[in-house]
Formats: structure tokens, C-alpha cells, sequence
């Protein structure tokens, strides 16, 4: 009982934050103007800052072990093959097979990734889920336009140069890189500085996962039933028992499992939706998939957290 309370209270203020901003959106507290420009600040500004203040402030760095990033690649890269055999098998278009590969292989391992590990574990252990985060999360990132120029894009030739800067652009790769040099070369930062990029990176939950909810929108229906029902119950359901088993019987323990937990099972990221409408013409449907993984890969991160934590895994 004192695992599922304890777990319970890690989880919980994230939930509360994205039901706050579900409710605030439909009181018209804040518009969708204010979700949109509120989203893009958080992903270029506040998330950034409070990753490199994450990474610079902490120490153990030598823990970082690179197969972790190794195992997350590899078992993105599985996915989507498996998933694209799959998925052509049960008859779907390649762009809606195309928008369920990139919600099944791009969760939201930032904002909830960092939510949660601040709430879990201690200044070292934050540091390591950042540290793997920035690199996933880039990779991630580039998936997902592979998937989309590959099954979408009228173009016979993969844009590899377009695949390239979208990694080293990423704002979350930049900041980790940053953080990083600035640990190692143990460069200080003036104090007024350092008081008010803090401010800065305390913004970034609050806001990012209000925005989240706030983005929450309940279709009346949906043409892509069959298609959002499979999504929806591979991402909550089918990918983090596998996945989450795998890792386990490899010896995965700790922030090292943790990664995989939100990686494999946290909801599908926000910012899906505007690279669906970029490549197709599914974007109501992908934001159907974020609404829906939103409630039940938050309940899947839980479960996942208090099992392997009972089992002295995390």
C-alpha cells in the first residue's frame, strides 16, 4: 500500500496540471491562441533552460551508460518495422499508417519525462533522465520525418539533409549539449543570471502540461475508428508490456528503466499534430490518438512506475 501511495503522489501532480488545463480551455480561461503560443515557448524556451540547469547542476556523469541509448534507438527502430507490417496487413492507407507509426514511436518523454523523474528521484538521478532524454528525444524527432517522407512524401529520395537538421536544431539536443559542456569545463554562471533562467525553467511544467490539457479536444466521431481503437490500445497497452519486459529481463534498473517507462509508454507528444497536418490530411485523427493515449498511457506510466518499483526495479 505505501508503493501504490507513494507512486500515486509522483504521478498525480502531472495529471492534476493536465486536467487543469482541460477545464481552464473549456471555462475560455485561455483560448487556443494562448495553448498554441504557450506550447511553443514552453518547446523552444522554458524546457530547454530547465534542462541544461538539470544537467549543470548535477554530477555522477560517468553513470551515463550509452547502451540505454543504444536499446532506446533499436527498439524505436523495431517498432516501426513491426508496426508498418502490421498495420498494411490490417488494410490501412499509407497516411494513416503513417500517423499511427509516429504516435506509437513519439511519446511526450520530455514534459512528462521530467515531470515525473523530478518527482521520483533525487538531483543525480533527474540529471540521467535528462541526459538521455535530450539524445532520445532528437532521435525520436527524426523518426518520425523518416516515417513521414518515406510513406507520405511524393518524392522518390529520402531528404537526408533535411533529417540531419532537424536533430541538431532541436532545442532539447542543444540544451543537454549545452549543460553538458558547461558541467564538464565547470563554467559558473553569474548569480542574476542563474535567479532568473531558474524562474525561467520552473515555468516549464506548469505551463507545458496545462497546455497539454488545454490542447484536449472530444471529436464527436471519427471516420478512422478501427484505426484510432488499434492506435490507441498498442500505445496504452500492447508496446509497454512488451517493450517494459524486454528491458526488464536485460537488467535495465533505475533511471536507466525509467527512460524506457516513458519512452514506451507515456501519452503521444502534443507536437504530433502539427507535423500529421505538415504530411497528411489525418491530422483530426492524430490529435484523437493524442486525446485518448493522454488518459490511458497516464494511467499505463502509472502502473508501469509502481510495478517495477515494487520489484525494486526503479
Amino acid at each position: 500500500m505505501g508503493d501504490f501511495i507513494r507512486i500515486f503522489e509522483v504521478v498525480l501532480p502531472v495529471v492534476l496540471l493536465v486536467l487543469f488545463g482541460y477545464i481552464a480551455r473549456k471555462l475560455n480561461i485561455f483560448d487556443e491562441a494562448f495553448v498554441k503560443a504557450g506550447s511553443r515557448i514552453v518547446f523552444l524556451v522554458f524546457l530547454p533552460i530547465n534542462m541544461f540547469f538539470n544537467i549543470y547542476n548535477a554530477s555522477g556523469f560517468d553513470l551515463v551508460n550509452p547502451t540505454v541509448v543504444i536499446y532506446a534507438f533499436v527498439g524505436q527502430m523495431i517498432l516501426i518495422f513491426v508496426g508498418y507490417a502490421i498495420y498494411s496487413r490490417m488494410g490501412f492507407d499509407n497516411e494513416t499508417t503513417a500517423v499511427m507509426l509516429q504516435t506509437m514511436n513519439r511519446s511526450n518523454i520530455v514534459l512528462f519525462g521530467l515531470s515525473i523523474a523530478q518527482n521520483y528521484f533525487d538531483v543525480d538521478g533527474v540529471a540521467l533522465v535528462t541526459i538521455y532524454i535530450g539524445l532520445i528525444a532528437a532521435a525520436s524527432n527524426a523518426f518520425a520525418i523518416l516515417i513521414y517522407e518515406v510513406l507520405t512524401s511524393k518524392e522518390t529520395k529520402i531528404n537526408y539533409k533535411k533529417l540531419l537538421i532537424s536533430v541538431f536544431k532541436n532545442p532539447i539536443l542543444i540544451a543537454a549539449i549545452f549543460g553538458l559542456a558547461f558541467n564538464a569545463l565547470n563554467i559558473r554562471i553569474y548569480t542574476p543570471v542563474m535567479k532568473a533562467a531558474g524562474d525561467l525553467a520552473s515555468v516549464a511544467t506548469p505551463l507545458g502540461l496545462m497546455c497539454v490539457g488545454g490542447s484536449i479536444k472530444f471529436a464527436k466521431d471519427s471516420e478512422d475508428k478501427k484505426a484510432l481503437f488499434t492506435a490507441v490500445i498498442s500505445k496504452a497497452i500492447i508496446i509497454p508490456i512488451i517493450t517494459l519486459t524486454i528491458f526488464a529481463l536485460l537488467g535495465l534498473t533505475g533511471p536507466e528503466m525509467f527512460v524506457m517507462i516513458i519512452l514506451f509508454a507515456a501519452p503521444v507528444a502534443v507536437s504530433s499534430h502539427a507535423m500529421s497536418i505538415i504530411y497528411t490530411s489525418k491530422g483530426d485523427f492524430c490529435a484523437m490518438i493524442i486525446v485518448y493515449t493522454t488518459i490511458f498511457n497516464s494511467i499505463t506510466v502509472f502502473l508501469a512506475i509502481l510495478i517495477l518499483s515494487s520489484m525494486g526495479i526503479i
